[in-house]
């Protein structure tokens, strides 16, 4: 189905009929408030700057806001605009789990690319190791979040051989 937010009239994103709303994933109504939808840069300030802070009432996934609030929402979720922090490095010791990003939880994402001849393996739900529900990173093979996946916790590396390389990047 497509749209056009730049046709005058009700917009319509879920199903036929008349109205000027849509419902979200979890079937709840989303005002649309906004007049004037043309090319919009999606960064808080990019939506500020092309609409206003008038109408930016908060969304939490329910309930009534603005389109502001909304595209907010969204571009929050992707991490959208957000600077990425190198956490790239070697292997300390080998056969020792290290964290990585200074054991800091990523915000919106992260990835782990294995630079070096040996497998590493990376898991952001315990401390890694070379089983179990660890990530395998096979050399030269790079995971990436999905997007608008929010690691639960700190991001660990495990790799059998000291000084094994690997490039990292948080957001």
């Amino acid at each position: 189905m497509a749209l056009d937010l730049s046709a005058t009239g009700p917009k319509i994103i879920d199903g036929a009929g008349g109205g000027t709303s849509f419902s979200d994933p979890v079937r709840q109504t989303v005002q649309i408030n906004q007049a004037n939808l043309g090319a919009i840069q999606v960064t808080e300030a990019g939506l500020e700057a092309a609409v206003g802070t008038t109408a930016d009432s908060g969304w939490i996934g329910s309930g009534v806001a603005s389109l502001v609030a909304l595209l907010k929402a969204i571009a929050v979720r992707l991490g959208v605009g957000v600077v990425a922090s190198d956490g790239g490095g070697v292997v300390a010791t080998g056969g020792l789990a290290q964290l990585l990003f200074a054991g800091l939880t990523p915000v919106n994402g992260y990835l782990v690319q294995n630079n070096s001849a040996a497998a590493l393996y990376v898991s952001d739900t315990a401390t890694a190791v070379s089983t179990g529900s660890s990530i395998l990173l096979n050399p030269g093979v790079m995971w990436v979040t999905p997007p608008g996946y929010k690691p639960p916790g700190p991001v660990s590396l495990y790799g059998a051989t000291s000084g094994a390389a690997y490039a990292a990047r948080r957001w």
